[in-house]
């Protein structure tokens, strides 16, 4: 998957990228396995160079629920 070098996703957008739904989502986040939204203003919003990364993480690791 190729996104930008540098740019802001919300959770729609990472969710299509990450086979996973919402409630599994946040779950990993407080878990710490998936990263935390960043805040601008009211709206959280993810850094797409790290889903990048998760997401080629997933894909050599196997499902997304496992991933670390």
């Amino acid at each position: 998957m190729t996104l930008p070098p540098f740019t802001f996703l919300r959770l729609k957008q990472v969710l299509q990228i990450i086979p996973i739904s919402k409630a599994g989502w946040y779950r990993g986040a407080a878990a710490g396995i998936y990263p935390k939204a960043l805040k601008i203003g009211r709206t959280s919003v993810y850094r797409s160079d790290v889903i990048a990364a998760l997401a080629e993480r997933i894909a050599t690791q196997g499902n997304a629920e496992g991933a670390q």
